[in-house]
């Protein structure tokens, strides 16, 4: 009776523990699936930030390279060219260098390692003559950068009294004796730049407003992971964070980076997938129950059940295989889609950059030809300027899938804006001729005439807004209106910064020492065929045509996206008007800067070369390129010098003509079918004998990641194309130390460069003259005043030009004004 008991006892608490078990089993199935999920989130997410951190890192050593390549500029020039260079040629070449790459503050120069030039030198006096060698932490830099010949970067450290932070570099300057190696004799001194660490920051996208990552960097003075955090929260370092290695020219930093909000610790599927498999256990523990508890007839019932419910099971996992293999597919071809983009750029550039190779590099060899006439002669100025122009447009084009990246870039220089809008005028006259059409430009008088602001993308704004007006304009009129829009803005200015806008304007910049901004406003009103109301809102879009636009069959859609983006760019914003049948009006503002005419940019007559210099080695030149005309064009430049050349077709043949031939210099285009540039530069690079040669690359390219890419495979240098032939000739210089004898170059005159006309420029002439000429700017009689103009003694020429340049540029109420100033 006993026994039986205890059956019974034992059987009632059997369908307890077999529901406990069941429960016990699920759960601990979605303890597996819930680990496994969690560490595939987890590699996911380190794997995103080691993608974006790999992109900052790039970005990062090219900027702080770009700004080191400029140093070694320096450090080449003093070395082979000008050892005993005077304060005010280190500041005039450092103030160019400064002007090509922002973010340089400050350089100095310290021969036989005491502090000999400044730049600035204003207010930085008391630090000539600094001995850095007495100094323990300058002396530990100096004497590595001397040891190890090569640029130490330390820093960052604050900048006083201006604030802000910089690294400082320093680099050894060994002198080249005559037709030696470059910087291959004795120790002369250091080069010492400032480079804005804010800067650098900024451009390597780790200052991002929109991040989505915290960045630290250590290993200050180059020291890698034993330095100290230099930026950013070094608790970041113990929060299991990805790092990766920054090279420098002497050592290295670790940038070290975690998601902006730490790492996540909960997969979001987690919560889903634990209460599902609750709610599978709670059901499989009733089902346990019933089954165990419930009579046989039962029991079948249950098993059929049971195997629904294990059907259930397996298709949550299907579905969270499901769901995790298409997280990884989705991944990979947001992969393959950026790699696309990236391939589709470089492509582009290659393909649509060297055939403007052959164009510009043919048409400079051209205009050397003093056998052509002078009509041919201006034709071949013209291609070559077109082709230029176009190179610039490709570029603009080029870098419009930057524009969703926020990645615009806006290069302000000082430029003649009458030059401008005349060099445009005569673009479009005659295409405006053909069609019957009558182009007109009016220029305000209040308009200055030397600006400051993105020359190659106003350019390109007025050309896209005539090329449009022009394409839909069948007969009437075109104006172009320019005019100063709303007030200027008041700025400290330096001493050698005047604006020319009137002599008012002038005489009181004398007194108060500022300089001027403003807004201009452009205007392109035609008469043409109209835009529809309702498709004005979408003008501006990329890849939208009205219908006006796609009957003409022509255009891409871009033009005018592309012209939004630079006028906001620019600063400016854009505006559209139009009426079907009636004409369309397009009006944009820009903020620019008004400067001098001595701070406007004269282009440099470069000097062709002839021939080598006696007394040198005959130099042996190997060109790389599958393309035979880019091999012509640099036959054609180098051949007349007697350089002894070869050429190939392919990494492969070039590699077999290096080990037979031994050259000193190689050209390297660096796409190739068979053997590629990068791999042949790679395998002669890795030899004993290959390190002797110079290896200079050719590339199509206008990504910036490229340089850093060609640099690291083993290059010397890398020159783009289309290329200048000066660069060709300089480049080799800088390798080679070759010397050249060039040919005598008249300069051209400077007609777009004249002085602004002061009162005292007008006394030399008589008071009658004087009076009929007032008269004359008054009554705006052109005729007159040119009349009287052509009475100036020859002996005043400058000031006949001044006063021609002033009625044709519609300018009479300026010599009004001044000539009351006189009278």
């Amino acid at each position: 009776m006993l026994i039986q008991s205890k059956k019974n006892s034992t059987a009632s608490l059997f369908p307890y523990v077999a529901t406990f078990l069941a429960i016990l089993v699920v759960l601990a199935i979605a303890w597996i699936l819930d680990r496994s999920e969690q560490e595939r989130f987890k590699q996911q997410n380190r794997a995103n930030v080691l993608h974006q951190l790999s992109t900052v890192r790039a970005n990062l050593e090219a900027a702080l390279n770009q700004r080191l390549f400029l140093m070694r500029g320096l450090v080449a020039y003093i070395s082979s060219v000008n050892p005993d260079i005077s304060q005010a040629e280190f500041e005039n070449l450092t103030r160019i260098i400064v002007a090509k790459q922002p973010g340089i503050p400050s350089a100095a120069l310290f021969k036989d390692s005491i502090c000999t030039h400044l730049y600035p030198l204003a207010g930085q006096e008391e630090a000539l003559g600094f001995e850095p060698l007495k100094v323990p932490n300058e002396r530990e830099a100096f004497q590595r950068a001397i040891n190890t010949r090569n640029t130490v970067v330390s820093g960052p450290v604050d900048l006083f009294p201006q604030g802000g932070r910089v690294l400082i570099t320093r680099t050894p300057i060994f002198l080249t004796p005559f037709g030696q190696k470059p910087e291959s004799g004795a120790y002369w001194g250091m080069v010492s730049i400032g480079i804005d660490f804010d800067i650098l920051l900024e451009e390597a996208g780790i200052v991002n407003p929109k991040g989505e990552l915290k960045y630290t960097i250590r290993g200050q003075d180059g020291l890698g992971k034993d330095g100290a955090v230099f930026w950013g929260n070094k608790d970041i370092f113990a929060k299991n964070p990805v790092i990766l290695d920054v090279k420098l020219p002497n050592g290295s930093w670790q940038i070290a980076a975690i998601p902006l909000g730490g790492w996540q610790k909960n997969n979001p599927i987690s919560r889903r997938l634990w209460l599902g498999s609750s709610l599978v256990a709670i059901l499989v523990g009733i089902l346990m129950y019933i089954l165990v508890s419930a009579p046989r007839r039962l029991r079948e019932a249950v098993k059929q059940a049971t195997i629904a419910l294990r059907k259930n099971e397996e298709l949550l996992e299907q579905r969270i295989t499901e769901r995790t293999t298409e997280l990884a597919k989705a991944k990979e071809k947001a992969e393959v889609a950026n790699l696309a983009k990236s391939r589709f750029i470089a492509n582009m550039s290659h393909e649509l950059r060297t055939p403007l190779n052959a164009i510009l590099g043919f048409s400079q060899i051209m205009k050397r030809q003093s056998s052509l006439s002078q009509e041919i002669q201006e034709n071949i100025k013209i291609i070559s300027r077109s082709g230029e122009y176009l190179l610039s447009l490709i570029n603009d084009i080029l870098e419009l899938a930057k524009i969703e990246a926020g990645k615009q870039s806006f290069r302000p220089n000082n430029f003649d804006v009458y030059f401008i809008l005349d060099e445009i005028k005569t673009l479009f006259e005659i295409k405006a001729k053909d069609k019957g059409l009558e182009l007109i430009f009016e220029i305000d008088e209040t308009v200055p005439r030397y600006i400051c602001t993105d020359e190659t993308k106003l350019r390109q704004v007025l050309i896209n807004l005539l090329n449009n007006a022009i394409k839909f304009t069948f007969e009437g009129r075109i104006f172009v209106k320019v005019k100063t829009q709303g007030s200027t803005e008041i700025l400290p200015v330096l001493e050698t910064q005047k604006s020319v806008l009137g002599i008012n304007n002038y005489l009181s910049e004398i007194k108060n020492k500022t300089i001027n901004t403003s807004k201009l406003l452009f205007t392109v009103e035609d008469t043409g065929v109209g835009i529809a109301a309702a498709e004005l809102n979408q003008v501006f879009e990329i890849f939208s045509q009205t219908e006006s636009g796609k009957r003409s069959q022509e255009g891409t859609g871009l033009g005018l996206s592309i012209t939004r983006a630079f006028v906001q760019l620019m600063g400016g914003n854009i505006t559209v008007k139009s009426e079907l049948k009636k004409g369309s009006i397009f009006a944009f503002y820009i903020k620019v800067n008004i400067v001098t005419s001595t701070e406007v940019k004269v282009e440099k007559i470069e000097r062709h070369p002839i021939e080598l210099q006696p007394n040198q080695p005959t130099y042996k030149i190997l060109i790389v390129d599958d393309i035979q005309i880019n091999r012509q064009l640099l036959i054609k430049l180098l051949q007349p010098l007697k350089f002894q050349l070869k050429e190939a077709i392919n990494g492969q043949k070039a590699i077999e003509i290096w080990h037979d031939w031994h050259p000193d210099l190689i050209w390297m285009d660096m796409k190739m079918p068979i053997m590629n540039g990068y791999d042949a530069t790679q395998y002669i690079k890795g030899t004993i004998q290959g390190r002797k040669t110079k290896i200079i690359a050719l590339t199509a390219s206008v990504l910036e990641e490229e340089k850093s890419i060609i640099l690291s495979a083993g290059c010397d240098d890398f020159v783009r194309k289309p290329f200048r032939e000066s660069m060709i000739f300089e480049t080799m210089k800088k390798h080679l130390g070759v010397e050249y004898i060039y040919a005598e170059e008249e300069e051209e005159a400077q007609t777009n460069k004249i002085e602004p006309l002061k009162p005292e420029d007008l006394i030399i002439m008589p008071p009658e003259w004087l009076e009929k000429l007032y008269y004359a700017s008054k009554a705006l009689n052109d005729d007159m005043a040119l009349g009287l103009i052509a009475e100036i003694p020859e002996t005043h020429s400058l000031l006949a030009n001044q006063l021609t340049s002033l009625v044709d540029n519609f300018q009479l109420k300026q010599i009004k004004t001044i000539i009351e100033l006189i009278l």
